[in-house]
């Protein structure tokens, strides 16, 4: 007998339903029949979950077993078997529910704070008033004798989650308000509680239109129906996929799982599909029974079709960023989406922004769904320009959101991606290892190569020797991605190399620190590209690095660096016209010197003959190998010359030489270097305490002299120091200035147009030439430019770099010399 309208309504929807080919209903036997010999007695467990995913339900293969399901009594049998699986449908033919236990509510408890940490613990406080025990299933001895025959008769059973109707009544008791549950967020959030984040639109508006009948708020009684309907329609829809998958033993083989599951509504990530393939494998699975074709349905739903990798590190950024609430903002989503540039970029950028929006729309609406064409189409809508709802004022996202939010970004990816295999001519086709690595170059890691290509492989347990199908592709390149390209050797020299640098063992590096670390790399950069690469990695004067921020930084600079080369080889020239000849070996020095490399003579003459002389023809993929190599090489010299490069070893000799008495320099002679050298050393007083500290550090012996080994390590230890102050000043001065980042940029080309004897710097004269374009320079004009050169030249060296010269325009334009603005106004 049914104790509630709500279990009644189950018992009529189970003996409602007719019997399928090759299944029988579970028959009931009397209450007071004895247990037989063989049977197995299943202590109920009310709301906890006690078997595991993938756990095997079904009985002893050839046996016939029988199993007595028992509900939880004071004095149950200690010998009964520690399950809680039964089949549901017996005892939703009965009208009847087992009932949990105050131990049982507490350990489900844990799966909600799981989901929404703040109904998490509004649930905990709240269940035990919530939950109301039936006396009738509470009655000692009171037991189900259920027989199981899966083998011939194709029986499917479930595993057994807490019953429905108490879930319900235990979410509404903390999700109502004045006895509630308003149409939209609120019932969302309830469906939420009740680990269903993602109902399919299409089935929860049927019940709904039938439920509410326009009503915008739902009493109990309308909640809790709702809830049922909504699980009983699920549950019918696997069973009948299921059904008519399987073959006359119940059973499907393992191979059909995953295509089974996303025709369910589960849209499988690029991934995941292999990865459910190897799990059953791993456990030695043929076929699957529809237990555990439940657990990886539910498995997979619960992480929004996602692969576990992915999952597990979007899990972590959210628990990073997350409100005491459990949710994040919209900046804080766009920040977890936008992980990689060079994958995100393949969805686009404006579908990144429309995401975020959509995704706050639905979040406030309660209408967070793992529908991919549902999403396709809001976003369609949105780039199309059609006029969209308001975003909700101070919108905040949960978790769940967060996911299903990944999930629609990865299936913008995935097209992209297919865009890109296209390009490269490799579409609907497995591709071979040159296209895969054509494709990686694609996306934007330059500097891909065979042997990275194979370590990646070989982490996917790819077969080297066969080619790759799309979801492969995919799995291998996110991989890819998610390590910024690098291999594991790789990335345990760049975590020695961040180590090097964190000298008080922080946890992270100053921004000072970028242009240092970037001539351990091996290259040469000049303080406005380490700038430059600063401004666009986004990077401040206080900014801090961790490990991960520093392997993605590097890994954007190696792209950055080959960015030029790479569009000359695609050229065939170095000028930017296509050319016939293509591009030859004797053009290597200029290429190393595009990526930012300072070689000797010898180096270049050892290069070219490897290469085979300088008239043979050089490709992309040797260039790459080459430069590798060589990048190796610099750092290797670097070790072994005390941390200088080759270049600037010979540079230091010629002026320990020039300088040098009896093979020592006097500490007199080295500060008048240092000052000829660097000149703001002897006029800002703060740097002229700080090199003076540094002299007296190098002449370890303190007697005043300075051998070549102290020299050079001077030497080294002072540019470094210039590198730090002139990377800070630099994002300093753009700020005090009013710059934006592409003013910076343009002033720059026109410094670099301005400096006509290549010197690095420019002098008055120059500066007049540029301005004689705009404004007339006579006699008394030049004099005023004079004036205010003198004035922006801090060192008195007679000659401004650029941040001097990025001042000097600043106070052109403040003054309107001359009315240059007018001037310029009107040349526009």
């Amino acid at each position: 007998r049914p104790s509630s309208r709500g279990e009644a309504f189950l018992l009529l929807n189970s003996l409602s339903r007719p019997s399928s080919r090759g299944e029988a209903f579970l028959l009931l036997n009397s209450l007071s029949r004895p247990s037989s010999r063989g049977e197995e007695a299943v202590q109920l467990s009310g709301l906890s979950r006690p078997t595991s995913r993938g756990e095997d339900m079904s009985t002893p293969g050839g046996e016939k077993a029988k199993r007595r399901v028992s509900v939880s009594a004071p004095d149950g049998d200690e010998g009964k078997a520690p399950s809680s699986l039964c089949s549901s449908a017996s005892f939703e033919a009965r009208g009847e529910e087992p009932k949990p236990t105050l131990q049982d509510e507490d350990k489900n408890t844990k799966s909600y704070m799981r989901r929404n940490s703040l109904a998490g613990k509004l649930l905990q406080a709240k269940l035990v008033n919530a939950c109301s025990l039936s006396k009738e299933l509470l009655m000692a001895g009171r037991t189900f004798d259920v027989r199981h025959d899966l083998e011939q008769r194709g029986t499917f059973e479930y595993a057994e989650k807490a019953p429905i109707r108490e879930r319900a009544e235990a979410v509404w008791a903390v999700q109502s308000k004045n006895n509630e549950i308003s149409v939209g967020r609120e019932l969302a959030e309830a469906f939420l509680m009740m680990e269903i984040p993602y109902p399919v639109e299409e089935s929860l508006q049927v019940i709904m239109r039938r439920q509410c009948q326009g009503r915008e708020s739902l009493d109990k009684d309308d909640f809790c129906r709702i809830i049922i309907q909504y699980e009983d329609t699920v549950k019918g829809k696997l069973e009948l996929m299921f059904k008519e998958a399987a073959g006359m033993d119940g059973m499907v083989p393992y191979k059909r799982v995953p295509d089974l599951l996303d025709e369910v509504g589960v849209p499988l990530m690029c991934g995941v599909k292999p990865e459910i393939l190897e799990q059953l494998e791993a456990q030695q699975k043929s076929k699957v029974n529809f237990v555990e074709f439940v657990n990886l349905y539910e498995d997979t739903y619960s992480r929004a079709g996602l692969t576990i990798a992915e999952h597990t590190r979007l899990s972590e950024a959210f628990e990073s960023l997350e409100d005491t609430d459990g949710t994040v903002s919209m900046e804080e989503l766009e920040n977890i989406l936008s992980w990689n540039d060079s994958l995100v970029g393949l969805g686009r950028e404006s579908t990144l922004q429309s995401l975020v929006e959509q995704t706050a729309r639905r979040a406030m609406e309660g209408r967070i769904s793992i529908d991919l064409e549902s999403w396709s189409k809001g976003l369609k809508a949105a780039q199309s320009g059609e006029k969209q709802p308001p975003l909700p004022r101070n919108p905040r996202i949960t978790g769940c959101a967060v996911l299903a939010a990944a999930r629609v970004l990865h299936d913008r990816i995935a097209i992209g991606l297919k865009g890109v295999m296209a390009k490269v001519g490799s579409r609907g086709r497995a591709l071979s290892k040159e296209k895969t690595l054509s494709i990686i170059e694609e996306v934007g890691y330059f500097g891909a190569t065979v042997d990275s290509l194979q370590h990646f492989m070989q982490v996917c347990k790819y077969d080297d020797g066969k080619p790759l199908d799309f979801d492969q592709v995919y799995t291998l390149i996110f991989r890819y991605c998610n390590a910024d390209g690098f291999t594991d050797l790789e990335e345990a020299d760049l975590t020695a190399l961040f180590k090097r640098f964190d000298d008080d063992c922080s946890g992270t590096l100053e921004c000072g620190e970028l242009g240092p670390i970037i001539r351990w790399l091996g290259y040469q950069p000049t303080q406005y590209r380490v700038y430059s690469f600063a401004e666009d990695f986004g990077l401040h004067e206080e900014s801090q690095i961790d490990l991960i921020q520093f392997r993605r930084m590097v890994a954007n600079y190696l792209k950055l660096s080959l960015t030029r080369v790479r569009e000359a080889f695609a050229n065939g020239c170095l000028s930017g016209a296509e050319s016939e000849s293509g591009i030859k070996v004797g053009d290597l020095g200029q290429l190393l010197s595009m990526v930012g490399y300072e070689s000797t003579l010898n180096e270049m003459e050892t290069m070219i003959q490897s290469l085979g002389g300088p008239d043979q023809a050089l490709d992309f993929m040797t260039f790459k190998k080459l430069e590798i190599n060589h990048r190796k090489h610099v750092r290797k010299t670097m070790e072994e010359n005390g941390g200088v490069t080759n270049a600037e070893y010979k540079k230091y000799q010629s002026y320990f030489h020039d300088n040098q008495n009896d093979g020592f320099v006097a500490q007199k002679a080295m500060r008048a270097l240092l000052g000829k050298l660097f000149p703001c050393t002897s006029l800002d007083r703060t740097r002229h305490v700080r090199i003076a500290q540094l002299v007296k550090e190098a002449d370890a012996d303190g007697n005043g002299l300075f051998d070549f080994k102290e020299f050079v390590w001077l030497m080294n230890r002072v540019t470094e120091d210039m590198d730090r102050d002139g990377l800070v000043k630099g994002l300093q001065l753009k700020k005090r200035l009013g710059y934006t980042s592409a003013e910076v940029k343009q002033f720059k080309d026109l410094y670099s147009i301005c400096d006509e004897d290549l010197s690095g710097y420019i002098d008055c004269e120059e500066l007049c030439s540029l301005l004689s374009s705009l404004i007339p320079v006579e006699r008394e004009a030049k004099r005023e430019l004079e004036q205010r050169f003198r004035e922006a030249d801090s060192y008195n060296s007679g000659e401004l770099d650029f941040w001097e010269f990025l001042t000097f325009m600043r106070a052109v334009q403040t003054d309107n010399w001359r009315n240059i603005n007018g001037v310029v106004g009107k040349k526009i």
